[in-house]
């Protein structure tokens, strides 16, 4: 989990262990960005440019640190947030990149068998701007008409539940009114706009990475640690074998996936889950919920242009939607560290007393000298 501090949870007494550490993917994050939560239009939407809140923020407000410290900041979350095993290079180098938060970041939140410690947990790893009022949590519990008596809280039923809460606040929807409908419609809202009326949606997301399998991986930390061997001058003539037949399957085996890295191609997706939450096919006025925030940027391009109307085609009913997770995590990361570096400021936040003033003097100067750069 990307270092993310909420600044609703920030202690009195901050002698953390992290204050320890010589060094903190967090203390490199200092952007001081907008909430990034405007409303997606239907497929014209353009969720390529997830990060330009970055130079909007920067524009809007002279105190901002500069766009290009704010793309850098960014891209420390992003590094530590690709749970895809680096499979997204070009978004890690490029702001403007689409980037894909990947579902499995969020696997370790899930407690098997335990629905309700799944959807608390899950719930506490998103930024605070996607579960505030407990409206996410209370969402995934509620079960799911389509898993009559087999209703499970994961990662997925995160990103569903968080994707319909998303649609419903750019909609400006009640997300008080925001629950389950049916076992052919995830989800419904009451429309402000027309008392009594209820408003359905139904979220779907893209075709995934595949995982790596298993020998790809052996392969993998098997030429790791040969090379390691190799450089220290420790490889033994069997082990450069070794090391030369690895590196040989391990490029057949690369190529192999790199030809088809996800799960489903661009027409087949189009064809099934596309439509099937499309053109009404979940029935008249059901909008479908096109959740991007796990499409790669190298993946969107392709899906937009399979799922493209042809001529004398009906525009189909359909939103995008996108968590922008790094974005959040990014900001509110910030907001924390700011809340904190004023409360050192001010003199708020200081370690235990021992007793002795001169040495306690020194203690506290030390411990704000640390925080601060640790903060900064």
């Amino acid at each position: 989990m990307p270092l993310s501090v909420s600044s609703s949870t920030i202690s009195s007494s901050p002698e953390s262990s992290a204050l320890d550490q010589p060094t903190s993917l967090g203390s490199e994050h200092n952007p001081e960005v907008a909430h990034g939560a405007t409303e997606s239009g239907p497929e014209h939407g353009n969720p390529d440019e997830t990060s330009s809140f970055l130079a909007h923020a920067a524009a809007s407000n002279p105190n901002n640190p500069s766009t290009e410290q704010l793309s850098q900041n960014e891209m420390e979350m992003r590094k530590a947030a690709d749970s895809s095993g680096g499979r997204q290079p070009d978004a890690l180098e490029n702001y403007e990149t689409k980037f894909a938060f990947m579902p499995s970041h969020f696997k370790e939140g899930v407690v098997p068998g335990n629905n309700q410690e799944s959807a608390k947990r899950l719930a506490s790893m998103m930024p605070a701007s996607l579960s505030e009022g407990s409206h996410l949590e209370r969402l995934m519990l509620q079960p799911d008409p389509a898993h009559e008596g087999s209703h499970k809280v994961d990662e997925n039923t995160l990103y569903e539940s968080a994707a319909a809460l998303k649609y419903a606040q750019q909609k400006g929807y009640d997300l008080s009114t925001v629950r389950r409908h049916s076992a052919t419609v995830d989800f419904e809202a009451e429309n402000p706009d027309k008392p009594g009326e209820k408003v359905r949606f139904d979220p779907f997301g893209s075709p995934q990475l595949k995982e790596p399998s298993g020998t790809m991986s052996t392969l993998r930390n098997t030429v790791s640690e040969l090379e390691k061997k190799k450089n220290s001058g420790q490889l033994s003539p069997g082990e450069e074998k070794t090391l030369k037949d690895s590196r040989k399957n391990l490029a057949k085996h690369e190529n192999t996936y790199n030809k088809s890295p996800y799960n489903m191609t661009p027409a087949k997706w189009a064809r099934g889950p596309y439509k099937d939450h499309t053109n009404e096919s979940k029935g008249i006025g059901v909008t479908g919920i096109w959740h991007t925030t796990a499409t790669a940027g190298d993946q969107i391009s392709a899906l937009r242009t399979a799922v493209a109307p042809q001529p004398g085609e009906k525009e189909p009913n359909v939103q995008e939607v996108d968590l922008n997770l790094a974005a959040e995590f990014t900001k509110e990361d910030h907001q924390a560290r700011q809340e904190m570096l004023g409360r050192l400021n001010e003199g708020s936040t200081r370690p235990q007393s021992d007793g002795d003033s001169a040495v306690d003097q020194e203690a506290q100067e030390a411990f704000k000298r640390k925080a601060t750069d640790f903060l900064s």
